[in-house]
This record gives structure tokens, C-alpha cells and sequence, in this order.
């Protein structure tokens, strides 16, 4: 069994073919060791039908359970009391105010409990109403209800923003498939210049008349959303590096796109809810199946409402060892999860089953203790690592999302 520092450093130490008592190093923290232990690493998990079929099943059962919300019934019903908009920038959405009275100018970083999640840009949202200090609204989008600066938002005015085209079912549109990207420098126009992307981030793609007079130099065009001098939503051209990870529609869902996706996100800070700029477990599970065209919920909470659908695998009454053989089996690239956390598996080797997630900490055994370690990242580790009620993360499994074998 590889030791918690080991797996800390990137290593895991495994018998060799012969099954000698020799020692040999290898890099759990390079996709290409997952991947090359792959067959049909490139097989088509979900076609574009079954996702469409997915999608309506996680989003009926989501309305029920109010993990996403229908905006365009919100904005028909409502309308003119509220009105729509679109978000311009990553934005994040917070809970409450403490009393509609207060101002919520007052909030800090250190509000991690107030945190709900981020929104992309092109994310559709609806208003509800406007904060006292006219710095904040409160509004609903598909995945989430709170409060999000003024400035992230777009107002949609008499249009609808083109709800029915901006659902990623249009047929001319990119995805950033990178973890994050910031557009090129722009002088001449400053809404456009420098701003960060994120992994599932849908933009439209840009017509010869909207890229007319801008610089080619093999980069991509497309367009971005933007707030015009009365706060009024527009639409400007900007160009997409290589960098960008963009492509063409969604990606094939295959065990190797989940996996180079998922290890893309190594390394970077744990940020609950979407803060520190960064991703939670759950967010993270999100954005990379939101470049398949997957719409998920965006909390491990939401995660466990789709109980009962296809997708979903209920480990609760399973035993380690019928754990340990449906892992065996188990196509790497499904998610794994227990209340609170949600992994992606990555596949076995010497008797360790292995995931990948953004964590905080977790918890491992000595001679007189469980010690816990921090690590605040996104992280490889395997299951054998406890958590502090101290069952380790295998025995903790509770259910098995999006799985392949």
C-alpha cells in the first residue's frame, strides 16, 4: 500500500511484473500513466442523444428537489417585476445579507460561509431586485438563487438575451476547455481585454461582418458578452489563443477527454463555493462535464437529489469488498462521492484504488493517531486515506455518478 507522503509527492510505489520484493517509482500525477493503462480510452461513453436524454432527467429532478431553476418560466410568469440578464464575467453568488435592510457592501473574503457557488459568462440570469447601496442584485440563474455584484451583470432590457439560443444546443458555438485563460491584451477596447475564462464557459462564434478589421493570425474568433455605457447587454468580437482550449460544440465524452480535463485543474488552490478564483469538489465535477455538454448540479448536495435516475449508482448498502469489485471494473472518469465530496476516479493500481479531487484535507493513520493533512488543492490520493470520523474514504463511498464499465 503506497504511504500517504508518497502519494503527497507524486509517487506510488508498486511490486514490479516479476513480483519481486524491487521497488519501482512511478508518476501518479501524469495523466499519461492512467491513461496508458486504458483500453478504448477513446470510446464514446454518451452519445449526443443520451446527453440530451441526461440533461431533461437531472434538470426535472432538479426542479423538483429547486437545485436549478427554470428562467425563462420565472421571467414569462414575473415580467415586467423582474427582468432578464446575462453575466459578463465570473461572478459569485452569495447567500444572503444578513436582513434585506443591510448593506451588503460590507462583506469580506472571509465570508466562506456565505458562498454559494460562481457563474460563467453567457450564464442566462433573471432580477429580482436591486441592494440599498445599488451595488448588488439578488437574482436566480439555472444553477443557483443569490446576490452578484452589479458590474458582473449585463441587463437584458426588452430582450430576452436569445434564451432559447444560449443553452449550448446552438449550432454555432465554442467551449473553453481550458482550466483557465485570460483574452489577449486589447487597447482599443477594454471590455474585451484580459478577461479571464473559465473551463465550460459557451461562447458564440463570431461571423466574417463582427470580425471584420480585426487581426486574424490564426487564432479563433468569437463573441463575448459585454455592458455597454447604459448597462445594456452587447456582444463584442474577441480572439481565442490555442491556449484557450476552444472547441468547436462539446467534446466527445470519453474516459480520456474526462481524465485530460480533470488533471488540467493538478495543483490548483481549493476554493470553496468557486471563491479564491478557484473551484470546490463539486465545481469542479461541474465544469469538466459542462464541456460534454452535461449540465450537473453545482453541489454535492444536488449531486445526491439525482438518486434514483440513471446515472446514478447507490453504494450505501455495499460492503468494502463489493466496492472494491465494482472499482475494479469500473471505467476510470466516473465520479465517485460520499455526503460532503466528490472525486473522480482514476483507476487501481498495486491494491489502492485511486481519485482525483479538489480537497481540503484528509486524514491518515499512525501508530497512536489519525493525523490530518492539509492540503488545500487539487490532489491525487487513494481511497485507503481516512476522514475524521475515521472510515476511510472507500468505506465512505456512498454512490457512483456518470459510470462506465
Amino acid at each position: 500500500m503506497a504511504d500517504c507522503k508518497n502519494e503527497q509527492m507524486g509517487i506510488v510505489q508498486i511490486a514490479d511484473k516479476q513480483g519481486t520484493d524491487e521497488r519501482i517509482n512511478m508518476s501518479i500525477t501524469d495523466v499519461m500513466y492512467w491513461l496508458d493503462k486504458m483500453q478504448e480510452k477513446d470510446r464514446l461513453i454518451y452519445t449526443k442523444e443520451e446527453i440530451e436524454r441526461l440533461n431533461r432527467q437531472i434538470y426535472c429532478r432538479c426542479l423538483e428537489t429547486g437545485d436549478m431553476f427554470d428562467i425563462k418560466e420565472i421571467v414569462k410568469e414575473y415580467s415586467p417585476a423582474v427582468w432578464p440578464g446575462i453575466c459578463i464575467s465570473r461572478a459569485d453568488v452569495k447567500k444572503k445579507l444578513g436582513a434585506w435592510q443591510e448593506s451588503p457592501c460590507d462583506w469580506t473574503e472571509k465570508d466562506g460561509d456565505n458562498q454559494i457557488t460562481v457563474l460563467l459568462p453567457n450564464e442566462l440570469v433573471v432580477i429580482v431586485r436591486e441592494s440599498l447601496c445599488k451595488e448588488w442584485y439578488y437574482l436566480y440563474a439555472r444553477n443557483a438563487a443569490g446576490w452578484v455584484r452589479k458590474d458582473c451583470i449585463a441587463d437584458c432590457g426588452g430582450s430576452d438575451c436569445d434564451i432559447q439560443q444560449r443553452n449550448g444546443r446552438q449550432p454555432d458555438f465554442y467551449v473553453i476547455t481550458a482550466s483557465r485563460w485570460r483574452t489577449e491584451c486589447n487597447p482599443k477596447d477594454k471590455c474585451v481585454s484580459q478577461i479571464p475564462l473559465y473551463m465550460g464557459t459557451i461562447l458564440k462564434k463570431c461571423n466574417e461582418k463582427e470580425f471584420a478589421g480585426i487581426p486574424y493570425n490564426g487564432n479563433i474568433a468569437a463573441l463575448f458578452p459585454v455592458k455597454n455605457q447604459n448597462g445594456q447587454y452587447e456582444e463584442r468580437a474577441i480572439q481565442l489563443t490555442q491556449a484557450a482550449g476552444a472547441v468547436c460544440g462539446f467534446l466527445p465524452c470519453t474516459a480520456e477527454n474526462i481524465l485530460k480535463l480533470t488533471f488540467s485543474m493538478l495543483g490548483e488552490v481549493y476554493g470553496w463555493g468557486g471563491s479564491l478564483d478557484s473551484r470546490d469538489c463539486s465545481m469542479m465535477v461541474h465544469d469538466i462535464f459542462a464541456c460534454f455538454g452535461i449540465c450537473l448540479p453545482k453541489d454535492t448536495t444536488g449531486l445526491q437529489s439525482l438518486k434514483g435516475l440513471d446515472i446514478f449508482m447507490d453504494l450505501t448498502s455495499y460492503s468494502k469488498e463489493e466496492k472494491e469489485q465494482i472499482l475494479t471494473r469500473l471505467r476510470p472518469g466516473a465520479v465517485l462521492g460520499f455526503p460532503g465530496h466528490v472525486m473522480i476516479y482514476l483507476g487501481k493500481t498495486g491494491q489502492d484504488y485511486y481519485v482525483i479531487s479538489q480537497t481540503g484535507h484528509f486524514y491518515q493513520k499512525t501508530d497512536t493517531e489519525f493525523e490530518k493533512v492539509t492540503v488545500n488543492s487539487c490532489v491525487v490520493n487513494s481511497l485507503s486515506v481516512y476522514r475524521k470520523n475515521e472510515k476511510t474514504w472507500l468505506n465512505s463511498l456512498t454512490y457512483c455518478l456518470l459510470y462506465d464499465f
